[in-house]
This record gives C-alpha cells, structure tokens and sequence, in this order.
C-alpha cells in the first residue's frame, strides 16, 4: 500500500488488525512455523529434507496438531499444536511438556467452542443461520471439581483445569466461606459442614489467565448415607 500528498490526520498511533473470521490453514500455519527460530522449532533443513503434515481436523475445537517428519525414513523431527486463528503455536513433542514457542496463550483463555447447530433440513442446507442451537458455546478454558459440585461433609475433591491439548498449568482458588469449604495450595477442595460457598481463582496457563467460579453444596446426608 502507498500513498501520495497530505494526510488530513495524523499517522501516528498505533494499529491493531483484527479479523474474527481468520482460521488457519496449512499454508499459514506451515508459514508461521518454517519462520520461528530453528532453536524453538529444531527446523533446519541441513538435518535433511522434512514435510510438515497438517491434519484436517481440530481437537477440541482450538488446536491442529501438526509434525514434521523426514522425507526419506518418515521419522518425526517435530511436533507442535497451532492454534485455530493463528493465536500461539505449542511445541509439543512426545517427550517434552508442550512450550509456548509464538503468540499468547490468553486468546486461548477468552475462546468459547462454537454451539452445535442442527439442520433445517434440505431447503435450508446452504444456509449457515438454518437450525437451531442444541448447546450453548462452552468455554475452550474451564475448571471443574472432579468430584461434582455436591459433596457430603469430610469429603475432598481436587480442581482440574480442562484444557484442548495437555498443557501445563496452574490454579489458585479461594473458598468464600471456610466454614464450609476449605481449599489448600494444591487445589484440594474439602467440605466442612453443610451449607453452601462458592470457590473462586484463576487458572494460569504460559502468559494466559482466566478466571472462574463453581458454586458447591454440602451436606449432612450424603455421609449419613454412606455410612448406612
């Protein structure tokens, strides 16, 4: 782009290019990758001639998993998940925790799945607003209790973060009534007394944070029936 003669406003600022609709490809992902430093990617063509291999399809609605394998033996160089809008790209070999080598994680953080859409039928079937949702956009990023949300009291439960590929990660959380809930450094959630008490904190996954809440309920019954 070029331009000739005076502007009527100045040029100075900064410039943020945003495109909601910007997916990845195999040659944009390829692109990004083949770019990074050969430290980060271990991409160098003097260890003899590779393809990268881009999949089709997405796992759980965020990354596409692609690897670099050697033309001649088939043996893979490399591995890496590319986010699906170009967001941050893992490397992710078999043998090592997946490391943010580009981008953020945070978009990560922010991203719902799209809601599952059923058909309107024939008439409608090039029509991408036909059918109705049958579930609501969930969250890419999300904390769970693993062992529900109702608990008996002296039961303990653990919080895990629910994650589109197995990266590493961190939760701090608090309860909002220790009398009922206590949650230690390590995630462990447990029930206390009856009542009610929501636990809230933040999951932390390379430079990306999200927060969350989970409402739980004690009680009394559930221990009086397992001991019966």
């Amino acid at each position: 782009m070029s331009h000739t003669g005076d502007l009527s406003i100045s040029p100075d600022g900064e410039y943020t290019f945003a495109d909601s609709s910007l997916e990845v490809s195999d040659l944009s992902a390829n692109a990004i990758i083949e770019h990074l430093p050969t430290a980060a990617t271990s991409l160098n063509s003097n260890l003899g001639a590779y393809t990268i291999r881009y999949p089709d399809a997405l796992v759980a609605d965020w990354f596409y998993p692609v690897e670099a394998v050697f033309d001649d033996s088939g043996a893979v160089l490399a591995k890496f998940v590319v986010a699906k809008d170009l967001s941050a790209v893992f490397r992710a070999d078999d043998d090592i925790e997946p490391v943010l080598i580009f981008g953020s994680a945070q978009p990560m953080m922010d991203a719902a799945t799209d809601g599952l859409r059923q058909s309107g039928g024939e008439d409608s079937a090039d029509d991408e607003s036909a059918g109705t949702p049958l579930v609501e956009p969930a969250p890419v990023v999300s904390a769970a209790l693993d062992g529900g949300v109702v608990m008996s009291v002296g039961a303990s439960s653990r919080l895990t973060a629910s994650l589109p590929w197995e990266l590493s990660y961190s939760i701090t959380a608090q309860s909002s009534d220790g009398a009922v809930v206590a949650v230690d450094a390590d995630g462990v959630v447990t029930a206390l007394a009856p009542g009610e008490a929501t636990i809230s904190g933040t999951i932390t996954v390379e430079d990306g944070v999200k927060d969350f809440s989970i409402d739980i309920t004690v009680s009394d019954e559930l221990a009086e029936e397992a001991e019966a």
